[in-house]
């Protein structure tokens, strides 16, 4: 069987199969991977723009039309949100409409760095919505759990915390630091020529043996960063280097808290994966299977505190 040419996506035959089935279908999964790379590369009004196409081509995929056809973003939301069955749930953080408005703004007049933060929010909270429902009724996949090492899960707690309209004064931008910083740390190979790539295979290989070992550097920062005292050091959820997120937590919820650890920020010593104070709910929720009142219990029998 003819196989689908993804950079993230990972799909059973079964899936494939339905997939190819309906070559529109193919282009809609293939530009929402496009937008992606551009989301982290910082260019938010074109990832919008692209993965509204992407909802256009899956439309084609229902309908039949073919490539000389003309799309409508209108039509196309219409008919992927005609598809949603009673009783499922879908968020959106803004109408349609909107989307569609904000899209066409785009493609014919330019954008702005202010455009930023809302072209985030209707892409994460509502384009995304839209297309994760059509994957899921007409191809039974669903785009947090094909995407693989770990962008799925990252990619569904960013859209969780830009559909919550209590984080919005945080910035959106600020909220899909992970899904950035993921996607530009795993693809970073791509970039990199053969000796820069050969430095790197051999870092650990020289430890101690050269003046800039990135072994050395990495031990030094975390002797640094473990200076912010109290702190504990966890698993990154980007890179999942063990004993890399070095991540500060506000001393009153250590020793005096209700049960639960409150960080402050937090930094990889691998990645260079960073949350500042300003952003710290990322933190909780790209962490929250480790920090646990288990670990609080720990930390606090290290501090001598029962």
């Amino acid at each position: 069987m003819e196989s689908a040419d993804f950079i993230f996506i990972y799909l059973n035959d079964q899936q494939q199969k339905s997939i190819l089935d309906r070559p529109p279908a193919l282009s809609a999964l293939q530009s929402f991977e496009t937008f992606l790379l551009l989301t982290a590369l910082g260019r938010h009004s074109q990832a919008l723009t692209t993965l509204t196409a992407a909802l256009e081509s899956a439309a084609k995929s229902i309908s039949g039309a073919g490539p000389e056809d003309r799309s409508n973003l209108a039509e196309a939301t219409a008919t992927l949100n005609s598809l949603i069955p009673s009783g499922y749930q879908v968020i959106f953080t803004d109408t349609l409409t909107n989307l569609r408005i904000k899209r066409n703004n785009l493609t014919h007049f330019g954008h702005s760095p202010k455009d930023d933060n809302e072209s985030i929010r209707l892409s994460f909270g509502t384009a995304l919505s839209l297309m994760n429902a059509w994957a899921k009724v007409k191809h039974d996949i669903d785009l947090f759990e094909v995407l693989h090492g770990g962008l799925g899960e990252i990619l569904q707690r960013s859209v969780g915390l830009i559909q919550d309209p209590l984080n919005h004064a945080l910035g959106e931008a600020n909220l899909i630091r992970g899904v950035r910083h993921w996607i530009i740390h795993h693809t970073r190979d791509s970039f990199l020529s053969r000796w820069e790539l050969s430095v790197l295979s051999s870092d650990e290989a020289t430890i101690g043996t050269t003046v800039a070992s990135g072994f050395d550097y990495r031990e030094k920062a975390l002797e640094r960063l473990k200076q912010r005292d109290p702190n504990v050091t966890l698993t990154c959820p980007i890179c999942s280097s063990t004993e890399a997120f070095v991540v500060e937590v506000d001393e009153e919820s250590l020793f005096n808290g209700d049960g639960a650890l409150s960080p402050i920020r937090g930094t990889c010593i691998y990645c260079d994966f960073r949350v500042p104070a300003t952003t710290v709910k990322l933190i909780s929720e790209l962490c929250a299977d480790q920090l646990t009142t288990e670990l609080l219990r720990q930390i606090r029998l290290e501090y001598g505190v029962k």
